[in-house]
C-alpha cells in the first residue's frame, strides 16, 4: 500500500512484533501514502525495543486526516509507549484518536501519552476511557494535556487513576493555562 496514492483500509486483527526490525515495516504501511487512511488493529502488542517506535510513528508523517483505532494497546519496551503517545502530535491535520484503554508501565511512557494534544497545531477528540499512569511524573503531565494547546479540545475522561505525589495538584489546573475554551468530562 505504501506507494499507493489511493486510500486504504487496512484490518490487522492482531498484531504481534518480537523481533528488532520484523514490525518495522509492517508499521510502515501507511506512512507513505498521501491520502487518507484508516487502520483498525483490534490488538496491538508490542515488546521489542524498536519496533513499537515504528509502529507507533506510522501516521506522524502522512499529509492526510487520520482515523487511528487501538481498542488495547499494551507498551512494555523503553520507547514504545513514548512513541504512541506521540501518534498526533507531529501531524498537520485534524486527527481522532480513540484509546478506549491505554496501559504505560515504563518510565516516560506515561509522560508523554500526556503530551499527545499539546503539540498539535489542529483541533482534536481524545477519548481515553480508561488512562492509568504509575510513573513518577506520569499524573502531572497528563493534567497539562489542554494547557499547552492552542484549540480547542475536547477531553473524555471517563476514570482516571494517578498515583504520583502531584496527580491531584496538577489535575486540578488543567484548563487554568488554555488560551481556548475547553470541555473536560
Amino acid at each position: 500500500m505504501s506507494n499507493s496514492n489511493k486510500d486504504y483500509i487496512l484490518r490487522l486483527p492482531l498484531v504481534t512484533a518480537y523481533s528488532n526490525y520484523g514490525a518495522h515495516d509492517v508499521i510502515m504501511v501507511v506512512s507513505n501514502s498521501n491520502k487518507d487512511n484508516i487502520l483498525r488493529l483490534p490488538r496491538v502488542t508490542a515488546y521489542s525495543n524498536y519496533g513499537a517506535h515504528e509502529f507507533i510513528m506510522f501516521m506522524s508523517n502522512s499529509n492526510k486526516d487520520n482515523i487511528i483505532q487501538l481498542p488495547l494497546v499494551t507498551a512494555y519496551s523503553n520507547y514504545g509507549a513514548h512513541d504512541v503517545i506521540m501518534v498526533v502530535s507531529n501531524s498537520n491535520k485534524d486527527n481522532i484518536l480513540r484509546l478506549p484503554r491505554v496501559t504505560a508501565c515504563s518510565s516516560c511512557g506515561a509522560h508523554e501519552f500526556i503530551m499527545v494534544l499539546s503539540n498539535s497545531n489542529k483541533d482534536n477528540i481524545l477519548r481515553l476511557s480508561l488512562v492509568t499512569a504509575c510513573s513518577s511524573s506520569g499524573a502531572h503531565e497528563f493534567n497539562m494535556v489542554l494547557s499547552n494547546s492552542n484549540k480547542d479540545n475536547i477531553l473524555l475522561l471517563p476514570l482516571i487513576t494517578a498515583c504520583s505525589s502531584g496527580g491531584t495538584h496538577e489535575f486540578i489546573v488543567v484548563l487554568s493555562n488554555s488560551n481556548k475554551d475547553n470541555i473536560l468530562r
